[in-house]
């Protein structure tokens, strides 16, 4: 009897744990109506225990989670999260079916967990004509906290549409998805604001980010043509807690005197800290000139402060990661100054307030975009897209990762044996770290133009 109980109970584990009900044919398969358990009934319930499948995470080592045969365009802007068992949550724009651009859809999959394979993905929204602007970013996040998952997005809101503007071309506007429901269903609603009569693509949003923490919801992004001060109009960016969208608080981030003239070019990127306060990294330049300077602003701060800049030296394609060790901000960004050979840099501070020297990364890295993140035993991984030159591709795979433990040096090829092949293509790569200390990536990977592969679409990685 013993033995029999100890099946049943086995068999209840397993199908709670695949969200499966314990019951066949209206009977409860936990017992019957006296409580006494039967030969027969354990038998069965081992028979079936049999083949339930194992739920679990992704296998290590990389998985193609949405292939692009032909390379048309499946699952660009690609943006990765964590739920509260580590598993992925992604979402990506791809071109419509039948090859129109112009009304490119987003889509969100995840891991199925006891499925045991990535789950066909799900519209959430048409966004129209962004697929090939780099600067139409997607970002996803998940709160463990509601369970609630959120998505920030650009949507292209076409002419003579409301905000859509009065000029030849669409508004790009900043949008949020969110889903109650694992990713079922999703509710979409526009975060910027736009002049109905002024030229939509001058009034343009790029690059949203988005962080989700406690019930809170935070947006950022940068928005061209808005008014700045008294005498003058700019390039600006938005932070925007959208908790409550009918009374959102809209922060226009100061700094030396003036709302930023931000790089609409360049990524904004918002990260949260231990005790749940959102951060910025962001790139501010002046409306001449080629200075760019790296800032960084947390919420309830009333001017971002500068944390290196690029000496007057252009930079046509800046791009930055913002990542926490508890309460400490991390920094990791391509901003080059005269003399540099082109390396990411990494720069850390206690109190984000004062920051230390810069860092560069290992030589002959081109990095293309950046990911970073921090494990609880203040372990920092950054990626690149590229894996550069004196110690390229096939030394250390791409994405090329390096690794610190102590925030001041980093191994060239902290986790060898990402064996991409350097005739590959990665681009919009996305970190997380898992509370179970493994990294994970997600990026496109494609061919180089005139191979054939049966690997390009969206890809994701897990470390072992």
């Amino acid at each position: 009897m013993r033995r029999n109980a100890w099946c049943i109970g086995m068999l209840a584990g397993l199908l709670a744990a695949c969200g499966s009900d314990t019951t066949q044919g209206g009977q409860d398969m936990s017992g019957n109506a006296g409580g006494d358990m039967t030969v027969a009934t354990a038998d069965m319930a081992v028979a079936t225990a049999d083949m339930v499948p194992a739920c679990g995470p992704p296998p290590s080592g990389f998985s193609l989670v949405v292939p692009d045969p032909g390379k048309k365009g499946v699952g660009l802007h690609t943006s990765l999260a964590l739920d509260e068992m580590n598993d992925p949550l992604i979402a990506y724009d791809s071109i419509a079916p039948g090859g129109d651009a112009m009304a490119s859809v987003l889509y969100f999959t995840r891991w199925g967990r006891c499925e045991g394979k990535w789950l066909s993905p799900i519209m959430v929204d048409t966004v129209h004509d962004v697929i090939g602007n780099g600067d139409h970013q997607v970002t996803i996040a998940y709160d463990a906290s509601t369970k609630t998952l959120g998505i920030a997005y650009i949507k292209v809101l076409p002419q003579g549409t409301v905000g859509g503007g009065n000029g030849p071309n669409g508004t790009p506007a900043t949008w949020l998805a969110t889903s109650t429901d694992n990713g079922k269903t999703w509710s979409t609603q526009q975060v910027s604001k736009h002049d109905p009569n002024a030229q939509g693509d001058i009034q343009a949003t790029e690059n949203p980010a988005l962080a989700m923490v406690g019930g809170k919801v935070y947006i950022v992004y940068a928005q061209g043509n808005v008014q700045c001060d008294a005498e003058t109009t700019c390039n600006s960016t938005w932070f925007v807690d959208f908790t409550t969208p009918a009374s959102a608080t809209r922060t226009l981030i100061p700094y030396a005197g003036s709302a930023i003239h931000s790089r609409t070019s360049a990524p904004n990127k918002i990260a949260v800290d231990s005790g749940g306060t959102p951060a910025l990294a962001l790139f501010a330049a002046p409306p001449t000139a080629y200075n760019t300077t790296l800032v960084y602003w947390r919420m309830g701060m009333t001017a971002a402060v500068k944390v290196t800049d690029s000496m007057n030296n252009q930079n046509d394609g800046p791009t930055t990661r913002l990542a926490f060790d508890g309460l400490k901000p991390r920094i990791t960004a391509m901003l080059t100054q005269p003399k540099e050979s082109g390396a990411p840099l990494f720069i850390a501070s206690d109190d984000g307030m004062t920051w230390g020297a810069r860092t560069l990364l290992p030589d002959g890295i081109n990095s293309g975009e950046l990911a970073m993140s921090i494990d609880a035993s203040h372990r920092i991984v950054i990626a690149t897209e590229l894996g550069g030159n004196t110690q390229g591709d096939a030394t250390c795979g791409k994405p090329r990762t390096m690794v610190s433990t102590n925030a001041s040096t980093f191994a060239p090829c902290g986790l060898n044996g990402i064996p991409t092949s350097e005739h590959r293509a990665v681009g919009f790569l996305g970190s997380v770290m898992g509370s179970d200390g493994k990294l994970s990536l997600a990026f496109y990977e494609g061919t180089d133009p005139g191979e054939a592969s049966t690997d390009d679409g969206v890809t994701y990685w897990r470390e072992p």
